[in-house]
């Protein structure tokens, strides 16, 4: 009974020490995106974080091809670098340049969403592939079969062959 009891006190005592060490990591931690959204930042802030935030995205789609989350990921770097450059006022000396980066960065941005795109279809285009050639070895196994069941065979692979054939190339199953 005392263990027991020793034993909760101290597995309580312990998660009070862990959460007390992880609210004061949270404290002192925060990400770009959290410092930006808790105050508001001076121009050359601003663009100062924009270029992080391209940085950090470009760096992360070198040497494709890449997850749909990795293009995610990416693009919402993307969108953020550019909010933070649309967030710079006109009359600032630093705009002539934030303008430049923003129809930059907006350019990547679409590229960015078309890779997305792109890797999204080529992930469902080789699922459905994958279905129908197994419907296809599942409607050809145990011969001999009539000849309906062999067209209804061959079908299903030329369907999946159709899909393996709408891969987009540079993607992560092409």
């Amino acid at each position: 009974m005392k263990r027991s009891c020793l034993v909760i006190t101290l597995s309580a005592s312990c998660l009070g020490l862990a959460s007390c060490s992880y609210q004061s990591f949270q404290s002192f931690h925060t990400t770009p995106t959290e410092a930006a959204s808790a105050q508001t930042l001076a121009p050359n802030d601003s663009l100062q974080l924009a270029r992080q935030l391209a940085w950090e995205a470009a760096v992360l789609v070198q040497n494709p091809p890449h997850s749909g989350d990795t293009w995610q990921e990416a693009r919402v770097k993307w969108r953020q670098a550019i909010r933070l450059l649309e967030a710079i006022p006109p009359n600032q000396t630093i705009s002539t340049q934030a303008k430049q980066k923003l129809v930059d960065y907006q350019r990547k941005y679409n590229a960015i969403t078309q890779r997305l795109a792109d890797e999204e279809m080529a992930v469902d285009a080789y699922e459905q592939a994958q279905v129908l050639a197994w419907q296809a070895a599942v409607t050809a196994q145990n011969p001999p079969h009539s000849l309906q069941v062999c067209q209804r065979a061959a079908e299903r692979w030329q369907q999946a062959i159709h899909f393996v054939e709408k891969i987009p190339p540079r993607t992560t199953v092409s």
